[in-house]
């Protein structure tokens, strides 16, 4: 799969004429092309969805604000199922759910060093549950 080509052609299809006014935004360069790190990230991804993944990823590049600063893996997977819901297709909110908690407990474990007890209290969860939530 050419993932460069695919996520320039979508990125072009569901921003078409806006892209110029897109020019400087995060993940796109002064050309509104996606930026070698962005493309480098796609490509590093195994995309489980195949294409359906890496096509959600793209539509939530601008459409999902950066102020929040999402990780791509948690941004990726809000938008699949935004992606989803939208057409009609069917998908586990469970498993998508449990995917985009599991990226936010890593990224409170690595803001506190590995502290579980510190990212327990970023999360206002328990220690234990953060142990168990790795582990699955």
């Amino acid at each position: 799969m050419d993932i460069p080509l695919i996520a320039e052609y979508y990125l072009r299809k569901f921003y078409g004429k806006r892209l110029p006014d897109l020019k400087y935004h995060r993940g796109l360069d002064e050309h509104s092309n996606i930026e070698e790190d962005l493309l480098s990230f796609l490509v590093q991804q195994s995309w489980k969805e195949n294409v359906r993944d890496l096509i959600a990823f793209i539509r939530s590049i601008v459409t999902l604000p950066y102020e929040e600063e999402y990780c791509y893996a948690e941004r990726g997977e809000a938008s699949k199922m935004i992606s989803m819901l939208e057409s009609g297709s069917e998908f586990s909110l469970p498993e998508s759910l449990a995917r985009i908690e599991s990226a936010i407990i890593n990224r409170s474990l690595e803001l506190s060093n590995g502290n579980q007890t510190k990212s327990s209290q970023l999360l206002g969860i328990t220690s234990r549950d953060i142990r168990r939530k790795k582990s699955i």
